[in-house]
């Protein structure tokens, strides 16, 4: 368990970071949901469809209940602690991931230990420390209209980033937990945390995978800080195209909210515009042999492109 542990904080592919790690991303049309067929859109914090007249439909042919009513972590008391991590992954986790693709768990970690992670990643904000979301290969003015948000690459051990870094060890015990029960995945690593921010001027990010091409990444995960959020007024909700459902996700940005989803073509996905500031963690965690197999590709293509140069 302890070397499982320790290769979950590896960073393969370091030139990954100075790509802002969207390599092979796939922008997905957004003039039309492209299913040919109309999809329900469901709040996860309402549970109800906004296309329709009579709100108690959705109960019957909308969002399962596990996604339109996230588990709480919170303890039922003073007394009481919070759900044992290994019964929230075998009882809650895994059976929502296997089963819908996304998970939701509200009050992750508290309000105490979300407090500091949120004045952590102000102080990476507020320090100059961000630059502007882009994509490979794409000038910065076209990856602007694509994507808004301003990102930082932390691993948890810089100075001023310690609850950062237990934020993201406790994503990796959960991963840890949930290794070999999450379809046939055998995850042994993830990227460096990605620590977003959307500044709250109608910036937002357009329909996109995570991984398209095969890159590694089996599972997202995020983890929100925004307090007192307001989707009507602020915008910013997540909104998941699961593939083959009939149902359209929408997550709001809640603080001590974490997220999960498969990265591959299972899930497209877009921010909407954001109206004030909006901050979320995000890491990725790969699947072992796509991510040997892309890291093959990556060196026959490094190789080839050199001979080509020299020859």
């Amino acid at each position: 368990m302890a070397e499982h542990q320790e290769s979950l904080s590896e960073v393969f592919f370091p030139e990954d970071n100075a790509r802002n790690d969207t390599q092979g991303m796939v922008i997905v049309s957004t003039g039309g949901e492209g299913t040919g067929k109309v999809q329900h859109r469901y709040s996860v914090m309402s549970g109800r469809n906004s296309e329709s007249a009579d709100p108690q439909d959705g109960e019957n042919s909308g969002l399962p209940c596990q996604l339109r009513k996230p588990r709480s972590n919170r303890p039922k008391s003073k007394e009481h602690k919070r759900l044992n991590t290994h019964k929230l992954v075998l009882q809650y986790i895994v059976p929502c991931m296997n089963s819908y693709g996304l998970c939701i768990i509200d009050n992750f970690l508290g309000n105490k230990v979300g407090d500091r992670i949120l004045q952590e990643v102000r102080c990476v904000h507020e320090g100059g420390k961000m630059q502007d979301g882009q994509l490979a290969c794409q000038k910065l003015d076209k990856s602007k209209a694509i994507r808004g948000d301003k990102i930082a690459w932390v691993d948890g051990t810089e100075t001023g980033c310690h609850n950062i870094g237990f934020l993201l060890s406790r994503m990796d015990k959960l991963i840890t937990f949930a290794d070999g029960k999450l379809g046939s995945y055998k995850i042994r690593g993830r990227h460096k945390a990605m620590v977003a921010c959307y500044p709250g001027n109608g910036a937002g990010y357009v329909k996109h995978v995570d991984n398209p091409n095969g890159d590694g990444r089996c599972v997202t995960c995020i983890y929100y800080l925004n307090k007192h959020w307001n989707a009507k007024e602020h915008g910013g909700v997540l909104r998941i195209f699961p593939e083959g459902k009939s149902y359209v996700a929408d997550i709001e940005p809640l603080f001590d909210r974490l997220l999960l989803f498969w990265s591959d073509r299972r899930n497209p996905h877009e921010v909407q515009p954001s109206f004030s500031t909006r901050y979320a963690i995000t890491v990725w965690y790969f699947d072992s042999e796509e991510r040997a197999e892309a890291k093959r590709r990556f060196r026959d293509l490094t190789a080839s492109s050199q001979d080509s140069t020299t020859s």
